[in-house]
């Protein structure tokens, strides 16, 4: 993800924004990983000013074909079964570098 807010900083004129939309989870050898605040916290680092996270919440019948797939992995494992997205907005100040 370093890569890619690099690009995007590279790439995006001054006073821009940039929107990253984005499960809020990922499991890793067992353990749970909140990849929404790892990528907004690298994305400060590169200079991004945060502007809104807004949540989506998942619809019902979104997915609806692999929704019991997912059910049965949360139940038999701990596995985290999120019903939301988040979208992250920032901007790019303008600068003169």
């Amino acid at each position: 993800m370093n890569k890619v807010a690099e690009e995007c900083w590279r790439i995006l004129k001054g006073n821009r924004h940039i929107a990253l939309l984005m499960s809020t989870y990922v499991m890793q050898k067992g353990n749970f990983i909140d990849l929404t605040f790892n990528c907004y916290q690298i994305f400060l680092d590169k200079g991004f000013i945060p502007i809104e996270r807004i949540v989506i919440p998942r619809s019902i019948n979104q997915h609806a074909r692999g929704t019991s797939v997912w059910k049965w992995r949360a139940q038999r494992s701990p596995f985290l079964f999120r019903g939301y997205l988040d979208l992250l907005v920032m901007k790019k100040e303008w600068s003169l570098q």
